[in-house]
């Protein structure tokens, strides 16, 4: 988690998984809550993944992979979503299978 919030401009691809990463670490600790954020740490990613995502890099970066229609925003919405499922819409899927991928490499 501290690996993404100290993150620092230009952003990158690893910024992005950085960002997932920490996505998953609060979710083991249910950080989230239905429709928001539970704990503080929750909202400190939320704040972070903002400022990443309006520096637009990480999004040209996903295109440039071939994800075009994926963006590091998207992790927000799939924060929010997972409350019981960790799966709620398509949309939620293919942005995690995306990440996940992009973990693994």
């Amino acid at each position: 988690m501290s690996r993404f919030l100290e993150a620092q401009p230009p952003y990158t691809i690893e910024t992005g998984k950085d960002a997932y990463a920490a996505l998953l670490e609060i979710r083991g600790k249910k950080g989230f809550v239905r429709l928001g954020f539970g704990l503080a740490s929750a909202r400190l990613w939320a704040e972070k993944l903002s400022e990443v995502s309006k520096e637009g890099r990480v999004n040209r970066a996903l295109k440039d992979l071939g994800y075009d229609s994926t963006q590091i925003e998207d992790l927000l919405d799939l924060g929010r979503g997972w409350t019981t499922d960790f799966e709620s819409t398509q949309k939620d899927a293919k942005t995690q299978r995306v990440f996940r991928k992009l973990l693994e490499e």
